[in-house]
């Protein structure tokens, strides 16, 4: 899993993994009540994750995807947020 929180962003903040292969991230944030998860790369809908949901993703195409934390309601993003999943 990779775990998300506002202050460490995303650990592992790079990770590798095989076509196929689902990922799972943990919300770990119990500071704030809601953070959303963002994939810039448009695979999903914003995620509105309370603390401590989960939300999984199966990557079916090879690649590299990046992601981010934002806040909620306004959308802005959290700096050093950011995390990166490349898919061989």
């Amino acid at each position: 899993p990779i775990k998300i929180d506002v202050a460490h962003g995303f650990y592992p903040q790079v990770i590798t993994i095989n076509k196929s292969d689902t990922i799972t991230w943990n919300n770990e944030e119990n500071q704030r009540t809601r953070i959303v998860l963002v994939s810039k790369d448009g695979l999903f809908e914003k995620k509105l994750m309370l603390y401590p949901e989960r939300y999984q993703y199966q990557f079916k195409q090879e690649g590299k995807y990046t992601f981010v934390l934002a806040e909620y309601p306004s959308y802005k993003e959290y700096k050093n947020a950011t995390g990166t999943v490349i898919v061989r």
